[in-house]
């Protein structure tokens, strides 16, 4: 699925002594879709004010994610 892939792998690339290449993962770190719902999520917490209204806290994440799975979606339409 669009979005399961890691946004920021931790890769090792060695060389042995025969001259072979190896790549190793050392961490996965997060998905693009958690780290652009932490994006979304930020940005919009960061825009609240007094005239534009606060967020309650179940719908901050919850629109952060509806706003991702969007993005995600038209992002997988338009590559085909």
């Amino acid at each position: 699925m669009i979005g399961d892939e890691p946004a920021n792998p931790i890769i090792r690339h060695t060389v042995d002594e025969l001259g072979g290449q190896h790549t190793e993962i050392l961490s996965h770190g997060l998905t693009i879709r958690q780290y652009f719902v932490a994006q979304a999520m930020q940005g919009m917490l960061a825009s609240e004010s007094e005239e534009s209204g606060f967020y309650k806290v179940g719908q901050v994440a919850a629109k952060a994610c509806e706003v991702v799975d969007a993005c995600l979606a038209e992002e997988l339409r338009t590559r085909e």
